[in-house]
């Protein structure tokens, strides 16, 4: 390596330090612009659903690499259930933090040809926009999807009637809450499918996955809806639950006095549906079994929370 090569990457790590330091210990709170939209906009239930993009992690989400024995790939359970579901009902994307090559792997070995063929695009770790030394290493990747929507935007501006994604009509599934921090709403958190998941043989997160999907493709709002309903994952003790209401909690604190009410997801959200013995979520919706009965039991008056000029969450009755 030459000297200019070597001080280019001493450059480089010592920046990606600092960088690490305040990405680990102090997260980026979500737009103010985007919290609003958050807090402020009802989600309505159409009777119709419209089009929606699904961004999918791969390792941990949707399959556990084994890198004791060649990075063998196991399917997590159901999910070509779960693919079949989500490719006949919404556009879908691939987003991962893995290096391209290792990305495709992963899709050639558990994608068929008629999913892999109708993505709307594929993109890994040389998306982020990191140095050469964070590339290298075990660095925390934040999905902003402020940058999906303005490429794929700006990519369709030439089509006739293309959808237009935004936080109303975007969902991101992956293991790992922090990488949403920047648009908390507009993601849901599967239990990471590792080696003990795996070898337990009772893994039934997809199956889940899919329960929720059908109530969210219906909503107008996704990052309203999820922030009243949030999506809660089978074994809730695990760190990445606790994780996810750390972020919630650390995101909205930013926007209100440490003194007024907590927004963090209520815990009856959701809490019963998804074991499939029927019960009422977030919105006053009655599941059962795995139907999702659209019975609207909810009286209650209308509560309308929004953002002051002074950055404070209310509530109007």
């Amino acid at each position: 390596m030459s000297s200019q090569a070597r001080m280019q990457l001493l450059t480089e790590k010592a920046i990606a330090s600092k960088r690490y330091l305040y990405d680990a210990n102090k997260q980026e709170p979500p737009s103010l612009a985007y919290l609003e939209n958050a807090v402020n906009q009802k989600s309505i239930t159409l009777k119709r659903s419209d089009p929606k993009l699904i961004i999918l992690d791969l390792n941990g989400t949707l399959v556990y690499r084994d890198k004791s024995h060649n990075n063998r790939i196991f399917s997590r359970p159901f999910l070509m259930q779960f693919l079949d579901y989500i490719f006949e009902r919404f556009y879908v994307m691939i987003w991962s933090s893995a290096a391209p090559n290792n990305v495709k792997k992963i899709v050639d070995a558990v994608f068929p040809p008629r999913h892999s063929s109708n993505l709307v695009d594929m993109w890994a770790r040389d998306s982020f926009g990191l140095t050469t030394f964070q590339y290298r290493q075990k660095w925390l990747t934040i999905k902003d999807l402020e940058i999906v929507w303005e490429r794929l935007n700006n990519q369709n501006r030439n089509r006739e009637n293309p959808p237009i994604w935004s936080q109303n009509n975007t969902l991101l599934i992956d293991d790992s809450p922090l990488k949403a921090q920047l648009q908390p709403y507009n993601a849901i958190h599967l239990d990471e499918y590792d080696l003990e998941l795996h070898r337990s043989r009772r893994d039934e997160e997809l199956n889940d996955a899919i329960l929720y999907l059908s109530d969210l493709r219906y909503e107008s709002n996704v990052s309203a809806f999820i922030r009243k309903n949030p999506y809660k994952p089978r074994f809730k003790s695990k760190e990445s639950y606790t994780q996810y209401l750390n972020v919630i909690e650390q995101n909205e604190s930013y926007y209100r006095p440490s003194n007024q009410f907590n927004t963090t997801p209520a815990s009856s959200d959701y809490k019963k549906s998804r074991r499939g013995d029927g019960g009422y979520d977030g919105r006053g919706l009655y599941h059962n079994d795995s139907n999702s009965s659209r019975q609207n039991l909810n009286n209650a008056p209308d509560v309308i929370e929004r953002i002051d000029e002074f950055g404070r969450i209310r509530r109007d009755h």
